[in-house]
């Protein structure tokens, strides 16, 4: 009786494999082959899945999403009001391992995403996504009938750079810039925000 291989699962376990290898060796180092002998497997059982190193950078591209998303969906879940949008976005921003390895990985998306249209199109979904949901923690944390949809859209677009400006210097800038200094950076510009 032949074998019954759950193809979603397999595809989700090379991505986790794929994922690794970039975070340990780097973006530069994700080939099909490098991945393929970190998961113990053949490149012809790999390739089944994934034929090319932006299809591993898509994939990975979603686990990191997803993984994001969860966080965020958290901090809805168990807070509200000013806390609700400063969890949303510490949530994002490079605070441990798991989420600096998110943002060395985000950076490489960029770049590529510049230059390769199916990146662009999941990077321009996951900012998406991400945009939606620190909309809606900033309605939230805004008096009730206090702010128009205009001031929220700013206010969006305000806490989208802040996290892009912390996290990419927490990123590089780790011994300058870090866990509790990002948090302070946040707090100071909440206080301006929502006094």
């Amino acid at each position: 009786m032949p074998k019954i291989v759950d193809h979603d699962e397999r595809r989700r376990e090379f991505a986790r494999v794929a994922m690794q290898v970039a975070l340990e060796k780097g973006v530069d180092a994700l080939t099909v082959r490098s991945v393929a002998r970190a998961a113990h497997c053949s490149v012809g059982a790999l390739t089944h899945y994934f034929t090319t190193k932006d299809d591993l950078l898509v994939a990975i591209q979603r686990i990191a999403g997803e993984a994001s998303l969860a966080r965020i969906e958290r901090c809805f879940e168990t807070q509200a009001g000013r806390a609700l949008l400063e969890g949303v976005i510490l949530s994002v921003l490079p605070l441990d391992d798991e989420r600096r390895g998110e943002w060395r990985l985000w950076l490489a998306y960029f770049a590529r995403a510049a230059e390769e249209p199916t990146v662009a199109r999941l990077q321009a979904e996951n900012y998406r996504a991400w945009r939606a949901q620190l909309r809606r923690a900033w309605a939230l944390a805004c008096e009730p009938g206090r702010p128009s949809r205009s001031e929220i859209e700013a206010g969006t677009d305000a806490a989208m750079a802040l996290v892009q400006g912390i996290g990419v210097l927490g990123t590089y800038e780790p011994a300058r810039v870090g866990v509790q200094r990002q948090r302070r950076l946040v707090r100071a510009h909440l206080d301006r925000w929502l006094p």
